[in-house]
């Protein structure tokens, strides 16, 4: 019940907000892609949430990549060593005598 209380207390405003503001900057704004020479008219308020939407999905990413753990060289000698720790070690042999 708390969960879904707390979803439509923040939900609702900001639903809201989003269709005002839809509502309210519906003109026409030109986009220039400059390296293609391609003109293209959007309404602001696509523009503004398109941006807004990729912000979220590059802060996500960024957050869940963050949390990965990438091994490390310590992490690799240290599982190198618990792999040889039943095996036994190679003896060494005298360096022959030289001439």
């Amino acid at each position: 019940m708390g969960l879904r209380f707390f979803r439509l207390t923040l939900g609702l405003p900001v639903t809201c907000a989003v269709v005002l503001f839809a509502m309210s900057n519906r003109q026409d704004v030109p986009l220039r892609l400059w390296p293609f020479d391609l003109d293209v008219a959007f309404p602001l308020y696509g523009i503004v949430l398109l941006s807004v939407v990729v912000g979220f999905v590059f802060g996500v990413s960024v957050a869940v990549l963050s949390r990965v753990r990438l091994p490390t060289a310590g992490h690799k000698r240290h599982n190198v060593e618990e792999q040889n720790e039943g095996r036994e070690k190679p003896v060494q042999l005298p360096a022959p005598p030289r001439p």
